[in-house]
């Protein structure tokens, strides 16, 4: 059978349908949570995690008219992983916003501090405790600024300064912030103005020769606006477009040869594809601390956590992704 991947609608109903009649061959696990609508997600990457069958998500969601940045505990027991009688999402922490979150993502190495950038273009730093064993004190602080005048999803944290994070927005420009150590004040340290165009593809560069591009990776159909290299795999990264799919890459495979029908599914970089989402897919994130695991939200209001087999994805000739498409 041959296995269509492709963000086009009119392909999309049966591409789904044929994924969930053979989801098994492909993951380890596959977790599914009806949320309220939700722009964003993020693992909690916590060393006290890295051995744990609990995991941690931060949402965004939206229940009713309540705008709610939320922390989800996930229970990935191998044991009762597959047991679908048994509920394996549990809300631990939850705090109204006067706006939708549009992005979310915690402070390196603390998970107790968040920022976030809402529907409005506001900035908020929260700090709670929920993560700190030495800590019984259960309180909250927030802090709101509003610099931008629109809304945005650019928010990334500095990975070599953990007090300093950038947000972007639709006005065109970027904001860098500060968060001072003390008291968790936030204050803007610089403002960079006329940023703007869309990303229609995604580019490898050398950074030695910034003027030529390496390769272009070339599948998604719509705009290209979220890609994340893994936190666990060397050349691995993935991709989400205005479509349905997300797309997992391995740069090391440019140019390897294709045998049979694989150039039809797709490039041989393209190691795996997961459809299981049946509206456009707003976020995802890589697990920090178990290979090849993700979570990913949609327009849908569905937080999936799947972990894709090691076999379909590593290079086995006889369990590869491609070769398992062909067996379809």
């Amino acid at each position: 059978m041959e296995y269509k991947f492709s963000d086009d609608i009119s392909s999309f109903t049966e591409s789904h349908q044929e994924w969930t009649k053979n989801k098994k061959h492909f993951y380890d696990f596959f977790l599914n949570n009806s949320i309220g609508r939700t722009f964003t997600c993020q693992w909690v990457n916590d060393q006290s995690l890295k051995n744990s069958d609990f995991q941690y998500i931060i949402l965004g969601q939206q229940r009713n008219k309540s705008y709610d940045l939320s922390v989800v505990k996930v229970n990935l027991d191998p044991k009762t992983i597959n047991d679908s009688q048994q509920n394996k999402f549990q809300d631990v922490f939850s705090e109204n916003q006067r706006s939708e979150i549009n992005r979310a993502r915690h402070q390196p190495g603390n998970p107790n501090i968040i920022a976030a950038i809402q529907e409005s273009g506001s900035i908020i730093l929260l700090k709670y405790n929920y993560f700190n064993q030495n800590s019984n004190n259960d309180s909250i602080s927030i802090t709101v600024k509003h610099e931008h005048t629109c809304t945005g999803y650019g928010l990334a944290w500095n990975p070599y300064n953990n007090l300093q994070f950038i947000s972007g927005a639709y006005d065109k420009t970027i904001i860098l912030w500060d968060v001072d150590r003390i008291a968790s004040k936030l204050s803007k340290l610089n403002k960079f103005n006329d940023h703007d165009g869309e990303v229609e593809q995604i580019a490898l560069w050398d950074t030695r020769v910034l003027e030529k591009r390496i390769h272009s990776f070339i599948q998604h159909s719509d705009k290209v606006y979220r890609v994340c290299f893994s936190p666990t795999e060397k050349n691995v990264f993935a991709s989400i477009s205005e479509g349905n799919n997300l797309i997992i890459w391995d740069y090391s495979k440019i140019g390897q040869e294709q045998i049979g029908r694989e150039a039809d599914i797709g490039p041989p970089e393209m190691i795996f594809t997961h459809t299981g989402h049946t509206e456009m897919i707003r976020d995802f994130d890589w697990n920090p601390h178990i290979p090849w695991t993700f979570t990913s939200v949609d327009d849908d209001d569905q937080n999936q956590v799947w972990k894709v087999k090691e076999s379909v994805i590593l290079d086995d000739e006889e369990n590869n992704y491609f070769k398992q498409l062909e067996e379809l």
